[in-house]
């Protein structure tokens, strides 16, 4: 229901006005609603979705196996982070809530390893083409995944959609704003009663 409301009551994320053959890459995908919105009706459109937890991971497959688009959309059990290696991702919870970060979010949850790729790596799956929508959604591993990421790859990107968490992991939000503006990002928040929100940035 969080996820509904998010993306088709309060619109937080729009319908792409994409360029034909645009890339998209989402971060923290979860089961799919927001890369299924945005390749429904644009069989042009390429997009990469990583999602570690894997519950959310077997309903994206199967969210994107029922609409047909497994030709169109590539989905990696993965987290992205600053870089190569592992990370211990709260589970057993809801998964909208999934995190690395911070104590326990919920009574119940249990920690599991699951592999972790640098943002460089999923681009270099992408062929190093330019990446027209970043989606960034991974509860508090924003800033991580940001500084990580290469001058090159964020050159590469025109769009991007990042949500902060600044209630998981405080100062993220200065973080994200810094590496953006190095990246030549213009950009405006979104921001929610919770200490957290969203940066909509473009270039040019």
């Amino acid at each position: 229901m969080l996820l509904f409301r998010e993306i088709f009551v309060d619109r937080f994320y729009e319908n792409l006005d994409a360029p034909p053959n645009a890339y998209i890459l989402d971060v923290g995908a979860n089961i799919g609603a927001l890369t299924l919105l945005w390749a429904t009706g644009r069989p042009d459109l390429r997009l990469h979705a990583y999602e570690p937890n894997p519950e959310s991971y077997a309903t994206l497959t199967r969210n994107v196996e029922a609409n047909g688009l497994s030709n169109q959309v590539s989905i990696f059990p993965e987290a992205i982070g600053r870089t190569h290696g592992e990370l211990e991702l709260w589970v057993d919870i809801r998964t909208t809530f999934s995190t690395a970060y911070g104590k326990a979010p919920f009574e119940g949850a249990r920690k599991q390893r699951v592999p972790m790729i640098s943002l460089d790596e999923a681009w270099e799956r992408m062929g190093r083409n330019p990446i027209w929508m970043l989606k960034i959604d991974t509860e508090g591993a924003e800033g991580d995944i940001l500084e990580g990421a290469s001058d090159a790859l964020l050159s590469s990107v025109t769009n991007a959609c990042i949500e902060w968490h600044n209630n998981i992991v405080p100062g993220v939000f200065t973080r994200c704003r810094d590496r953006l503006a190095a990246a030549g990002f213009r950009f405006h928040t979104r921001n929610h009663p919770w200490d957290e929100g969203i940066f909509y940035a473009s270039k040019g």
